[in-house]
């Protein structure tokens, strides 16, 4: 018994050890596992003339209060970048944009979920990298918030893939309330004051009166010379 229990201990001993030499040899074989990562971008563009009086859009990350401010009913654009930052494909990408308050979105590539802009991307070779350019438009004036006259908002977009991925990113807009301009001028008066005709004081009565007077006595004598 005894020789029995010990050849089954060894055999035991011996194929522990198979295991484990085998799980190595076969372990290096297999590899790093794929990363899987997505990356997406959003700009503001800030609207530049050129000297030829053409009209371009520079992007940037963020506008603050001391750039670019949009007016009421000015048309904005973004420029949304999307990039498989990872080894391997993805797919079913899908970006959703989220507009802010008191700015709507028009005319855009995907389809509209609520105020909410969906865009379809599909699948995404890896380094592979997209581009779409987002068309919004500032609230007009009567909607805007009556008690700002500058204030900033931000722009959040999302992007995900079926393989389990996802991103997000934001990008500020300022936006300036037309002033009022105040009491329209009248025309051809300068200034906007009307002029006024000066009433009749009491002294121009009293001498109206008096030449009145002279002019009826004066008539009368002339009659009675005649006559």
């Amino acid at each position: 018994m005894k020789k029995i229990a010990f050849i089954l201990a060894v055999i035991t001993v011996f194929l522990l050890c198979v295991a484990s030499v085998s799980t190595d040899a076969y372990g290096s074989y297999e590899g790093e596992q794929p990363s899987l990562d997505i990356l997406i971008d959003k700009e503001v563009g800030v609207p530049q003339t050129t000297k030829g009086g053409k009209l371009e859009y520079i992007y940037v990350d963020n506008l603050t209060t001391r750039d670019h401010r949009f007016s009421p009913f000015d048309t904005v654009f973004f420029r949304i970048k999307v990039k498989n930052t990872s080894d391997q494909n993805l797919q079913d990408v899908v970006i959703t944009d989220f507009p802010p308050e008191f700015v709507e979105l028009f005319e855009n590539p995907g389809t509209k979920d609520g105020s909410n802009l969906v865009i379809k991307v599909g699948d995404l070779k890896a380094d592979e990298e997209k581009e779409y350019i987002v068309k919004a438009r500032i609230f007009e004036q009567a909607k805007l918030p009556a008690d700002k006259g500058l204030f900033c908002v931000v722009n959040r977009v999302r992007v995900e893939a079926k393989n389990n991925v996802s991103d997000e990113d934001t990008a500020q807009l300022c936006v300036e309330k037309e002033v009022g301009a105040g009491t329209p001028t009248s025309p051809g008066v300068k200034g906007g004051a009307p002029k006024k005709v000066p009433a009749a004081g009491a002294e121009h009565g009293v001498l109206l009166m008096g030449l009145s007077g002279l002019l009826s006595y004066v008539g009368l004598k002339l009659r009675k010379i005649t006559a």
